[in-house]
């Protein structure tokens, strides 16, 4: 889901944060309210949200994105603490680029992708199917600990910077 027009912190308007807010930020909450009051019925059950590492490396003109990426991050908070004593687990997933997402490394907005394909500590794109994995993990019994955590799926790519004879 895209929020629109970009804009950097000195830009920003109030129509526009209003904008972005009814159509990423408020829907997220409804279908959270519903899901939410099912899975309690249940008491049993998840609820993640995907997210982007996006959010955590803002870009200049990305100022707006990131704050309704924030904004996802709190009512996963909210409702891990509110769902949570009905066996309900909430999680915020910070994905990063899985294998089928080359063009990333193209951006013309930030270096961040410049060499890509090198900044992975594994030397490879992490496959589509791990973010998978990952939520199937989530879901089962043995996470209910990690109940409203940030979790970063991006297999270290925001915080490698490839490899040197330090590293080998």
């Amino acid at each position: 889901m895209t929020i629109g027009r970009s804009a950097n912190i000195e830009d920003i308007t109030d129509e526009m944060w209003k904008n972005a807010r009814d159509s990423f930020v408020a829907p997220i909450l409804n279908i959270t309210q519903v899901a939410g009051k099912i899975l309690m019925q249940n008491k049993k059950g998840g609820m993640i949200y995907l997210n982007s590492i996006h959010a955590e490396k803002p870009i200049g003109s990305g100022f707006l994105y990131t704050i309704c990426c924030a904004a996802i991050q709190a009512l996963c908070r909210e409702s891990a603490l509110i769902f949570g004593s009905y066996n309900v687990g909430c999680y915020n997933i910070m994905r990063g680029i899985v294998e089928g997402e080359e063009t990333y490394f193209t951006s013309d907005y930030s270096s961040l992708y410049h060499n890509g394909e090198l900044r992975f500590p594994q030397e490879r794109l992490p496959p589509a199917s791990s973010l998978n994995e990952l939520c199937a993990l989530l879901l089962s019994g043995g996470a209910y600990i990690l109940n409203g955590a940030d979790l970063n799926a991006d297999e270290g790519f925001r915080m490698f910077y490839g490899k040197s004879g330090y590293y080998r």
